[in-house]
């Protein structure tokens, strides 16, 4: 579905006065229509029941911590885009939110913040109505291939509505199985020519994927890394890892990986 505006944003916080300052920068401003929140656990219940794709939440509520709101967002059946505030950074709690693919802000937030999280929602939402057009343009423009001489694609991604554009897209010339946590991957590796990796997956590290394909004997399958940040570590000394994209990727590039991978 293509995303148009007004969208809706979920503010949540438990200072009134800055629910009021993000409505008007937000609705005004940037043009969402804006919804707000002190209690967290509602705010999930509107956000599940409406499909809302775009969040910024302070990182310490009554209810519940930023980053057990971020995870339990992630395991929505639609992604969502969140931005997480805070005055006093708890920096376990702001890296796990961080490495779950939420932007991190520090309190106070004045317009120059919000312009920032309202441009980086624009961009999400320009980049996934590419996603959309440019598989109705391969639907419409391409011939699949023959099932006989289709490569086998193992995509391990957790964040269901990314993984379900691009399975779509690769539809056209692979057989694609799509997994939504690293647990599930098993003998399933011995199935695929090559696998494309979120690297920041909620049940088990990514990292430790690729360590545990480096230390089985045999296993000399391609893999294609994502990941929401460039982490420190360096994922292409990995003898499996043929190529590394941070998200947002342009799903050109992704296809550009495998065809060389598989080369």
């Amino acid at each position: 579905m293509i995303l148009k505006f007004p969208q809706t944003l979920v503010v949540i916080d438990d200072d009134p006065l800055i629910l009021a300052l993000a409505e008007k920068a937000f609705e005004h401003d940037y043009h969402f229509s804006v919804v707000t929140f002190t209690d967290a656990c509602k705010a999930l219940s509107f956000i599940s029941e409406h499909g809302v794709r775009f969040v910024v939440t302070d990182i310490r509520m009554p209810d519940c911590d930023g980053s057990e709101l971020i995870e339990r967002l992630r395991k929505l059946p639609f992604g969502v885009c969140a931005a997480v505030m805070s005055g006093n950074m708890d920096l376990t709690i702001a890296r796990r939110c961080y490495d779950m693919g939420a932007a991190l802000y520090l309190k106070p937030v004045g317009l120059e913040q919000y312009h920032a999280i309202a441009q980086s929602f624009k961009k999400k939402i320009l980049l996934w109505n590419h996603y959309l057009e440019t598989v109705a343009w391969d639907k419409n423009q391409h011939q699949p291939s023959g099932r006989e001489s289709r490569k086998r694609i193992l995509l391990v991604e957790d964040e269901a509505s990314l993984a379900e554009v691009v399975r779509e897209f690769l539809a056209s010339d692979y057989t694609v199985e799509w997994l939504n946590n690293g647990r599930a991957i098993g003998d399933k590796i011995k199935w695929a020519d090559l696998m494309v990796l979120d690297i920041n997956l909620l049940d088990v590290s990514g990292l430790d994927i690729l360590s545990s394909l480096s230390l089985e004997i045999g296993s000399e399958i391609p893999v294609i890394v994502t990941s929401g940040f460039v982490s420190g570590e360096n994922l292409e000394q990995s003898p499996n890892v043929k190529a590394v994209l941070e998200k947002p990727y342009r799903i050109e590039e992704l296809a550009a990986c495998i065809r060389t991978a598989l080369s």
